[in-house]
């Protein structure tokens, strides 16, 4: 092993040399929790050679390209020499055996005996997995310890563990995007700051517990702010139309691109109609002007009252439809909670089913006539503006 000397920030040394029984570190995005826990494993691997220890995370992939890409590169560094039996799922350094497995399918890890634990991103783990692991780390010539790295998942069962269900034998630990900012592009963290509203900041690059799920689906529109006359429709603007389709009502909204904003000039708002009138309407709305159609993804496919789908129906009616593929439901309601919260959309007065929406959509929604025309714009906003995490680049590990 060479002399060489790793540099830690407090809540890395802090997690390293904990004695509790079960340690958390709930570090943001980039906070070196990943690099922490190799290490410790890595350590701890040496300190009890005559115990298996145990890796886990929650993919496969995630595995491979994030866990023990860390700790192969940390052992490639200090020269300490290791062997990987992909197909036995288990690593050699040393003397000392780690078992290493995902946490999909958690029933694999019954029947293994281990003397410690580290599990990466636990946070996205289902508690039976937890349940299962835990269960396994009973070898008492181990340390019996129980280390964890993870962003936080909202108030999952973790938090419960954890926070609501404390005592002597837990410690949280706490590390922000920032405490590791030695080792970071200095536009990072800003970049990081400008893809997330507030609550996602505080989630990924605090680490802070934080309900994600507000009651109110688009908790950072404000009319105030975001409602304005003279929101209107420019010749050097870019016209993108969202369109949800659906009967009753089929929605869309016209969205004026003008360099980083989303302007909202109109929308459309047809009672028992189909795709054949929203598209009719739309070309009559703009006659002459270049449209390009941002369709729910599912509009590809075939109905049973219809021989056309209603992408098909769009594009023979000469408009232009977008290369566009639906994300994710909270996804896309945490792209547009950040870009209202960012003031990068402006929203005409005349688009009053619209501002309803954004107004009164709640998770537990049961009216019908909700949520079709907001989900229109969120499809232009995810295709302008996406929510995207910047990569992060290589880490300086050692000096």
């Amino acid at each position: 092993m060479k002399d060489i000397e790793v540099k830690l920030s407090d809540p890395q040394f802090d997690f390293m040399y904990s004695e509790k029984p079960y340690t958390l570190y709930c570090g943001g995005v980039g906070s070196g929790k990943t690099f922490a826990g190799a290490l410790w494993a890595i350590m701890t691997s040496q300190a009890y050679p005559n115990t298996r220890g145990l890796i886990t995370a929650n993919t496969h992939s995630q595995l491979q390209k994030a866990t023990l890409a860390e700790l192969f590169s940390i052992c490639d560094t200090l020269g300490i020499k290791y062997r990987y039996l992909i197909n036995q799922n288990r690593i050699f350094i040393g003397k000392s055996e780690i078992l290493c497995y995902t946490m999909e399918k958690p029933e694999n890890l019954a029947g293994p005996t281990v003397g410690w634990w580290w599990g990466d991103e636990v946070a996205f783990y289902r508690p039976l997995a937890f349940d299962k692991a835990s269960a396994r780390v009973r070898d008492v010539k181990g340390p019996g310890q129980i280390k964890f790295t993870t962003t936080p998942n909202g108030f999952n069962w973790l938090y419960d563990f954890f926070i609501t269900n404390d005592n002597e034998t837990k410690r949280v630990i706490r590390g922000s995007t920032m405490d590791n900012a030695i080792n970071l592009q200095g536009s990072y963290v800003e970049r990081l700051r400008e893809q997330y509203d507030s609550r996602m900041a505080q989630q990924e690059l605090e680490g802070a517990f934080v309900n994600l799920i507000s009651w109110h689906f688009y908790y950072g529109f404000d009319r105030r702010d975001h409602v304005r006359e003279g929101v209107e429709l420019k010749d050097t603007d870019l016209l993108l139309v969202g369109l949800d389709f659906n009967v009753h009502p089929m929605c869309g909204v016209f969205v004026a691109k003008r360099g980083g904003m989303i302007y909202v000039v109109d929308e459309l708002y047809l009672e028992n109609s189909n795709t054949f009138q929203a598209a009719k309407e739309i070309k009559a709305r703009y006659p002459g002007r270049y449209i390009e159609v941002v369709a729910d993804e599912t509009g590809n496919r075939r109905r049973t009252n219809s021989n056309k789908t209603d992408h098909e129906i769009i594009r023979r009616a000469g408009l232009e439809l977008s290369d566009f593929r639906n994300p994710a439901v909270r996804d896309r309601q945490n792209n547009m909670n950040r870009l209202f919260e960012h003031n990068y959309i402006k929203i005409h007065p005349r688009c009053k089913n619209l501002i309803k929406d954004l107004e009164q959509l709640v998770h537990d929604n049961k009216d019908d006539m909700l949520s079709h025309i907001s989900d229109a714009l969120g499809y232009v906003c995810w295709k302008l503006n996406p929510l995207v995490k910047p990569r992060r680049q290589a880490r300086v590990l050692y000096k």
